[in-house]
């Protein structure tokens, strides 16, 4: 079997991740979660509610992964939307996140283009900001995935 198959009706039950939800074998549907985008990098009040809301619709049925410290961030998957957020714990992190959200920030601007121009896709950054506990939305055109990352702070 091709290990990057994406289709689950050509992976087998006997595949050693066939279990693991979403493992890094994501297949694009039409009816996908799409970020509203008039919300996308927007910090007026109506799109901070948008925000907190897609938080909302995160819960154990779309947990990638679960960070075992009540400290860390969870990974979430939403359609074709992967968000890092710390909404489930029972105490709020004391780890700051701002200044490495910041240095990702900065790290896609700065090599964006070199990489676009090399065949490699960058990921945009789609909101960094606090809602409620903090949002970081990040959209990949690398295997046509949108990637979202929540952080702590702005």
């Amino acid at each position: 079997m091709n290990p990057y198959e994406a289709d689950p009706t050509k992976i087998p039950a006997t595949d050693p991740y066939a279990d693991v939800p979403l493992y890094g074998r994501y297949l694009p549907q039409e009816n996908d979660f799409h970020p509203e985008t008039c919300h996308i990098r927007s910090f007026t009040p109506e799109a901070l509610s948008y925000w907190k809301s897609i938080l909302e619709r995160l819960d154990s049925s779309n947990l990638l992964y679960e960070d075992p410290s009540d400290d860390g961030r969870d990974i979430f998957a939403l359609g074709r939307i992967i968000i890092k957020s710390s909404h489930m714990k029972h105490k709020m992190p004391v780890r700051q996140y701002s200044v490495s959200d910041q240095n990702e920030l900065a790290a896609t601007a700065l090599v964006r283009d070199t990489l676009n121009r090399m065949g490699v896709e960058v990921p945009e950054i789609l909101f960094l900001g606090k809602v409620s506990i903090a949002l970081i939305g990040q959209k990949s055109l690398y295997y046509r995935i949108n990637y979202a990352y929540a952080g702590d702070e702005f």
